[in-house]
């Protein structure tokens, strides 16, 4: 388990997990069919995220070798419109050092809410995205998975 100090304030992680890993010949269909025109796709890992009362993803792109990333909601108790905001503004400077709550307010930004069972896919180590403070009850929490698969271009 990891607790994602670094961008990810009061929520909890686990990797690889059985149930997300079963779905991975399935989702990596989807990612070679949408994104196989940049290259060889290979999958990394997935990742479930638990995120609880104040949680704050903030601004990030995702570290090397986790090209394509899908987001994807799984449990959502909070009965809220929680975001996972993107820009396409060019993020600087490497990726363990860019964390921030905010990118600047001039930046073009999309709001990506998905309800259970929806998600979002996109190239993470290019885009920017993050998450506002989730505003829910101590006993409600919001679950995403994230799955990772890197891009070989030679």
């Amino acid at each position: 388990m990891t607790t994602g100090i670094y961008f990810a304030t009061n929520s909890h992680g686990w990797y690889d997990q059985p149930g997300t890993i079963a779905l991975v010949p399935y989702l990596t269909q989807i990612i070679q069919r949408d994104y196989g025109h940049l290259g060889k796709i290979v999958f990394k890992n997935s990742y479930n995220r638990l995120y609880k009362k104040d949680s704050i993803l903030r601004v990030h792109v995702d570290r090397p070798g986790l090209d394509i990333t899908l987001s994807v909601c799984l449990k959502d108790d909070s009965n809220l419109r929680w975001p996972l905001f993107t820009t396409d503004h060019e993020w600087v400077p490497a990726w363990l050092e860019n964390f921030m709550d905010e990118p600047d307010p001039h930046y073009q930004r999309t709001g990506w809410v998905t309800e259970v069972g929806q998600g979002v896919c996109m190239l993470g180590t290019k885009t920017p995205h993050w998450r506002p403070q989730l505003q829910c009850e101590h006993r409600q929490f919001v679950v995403q998975c994230f799955w990772h698969w890197t891009l070989l271009t030679e």
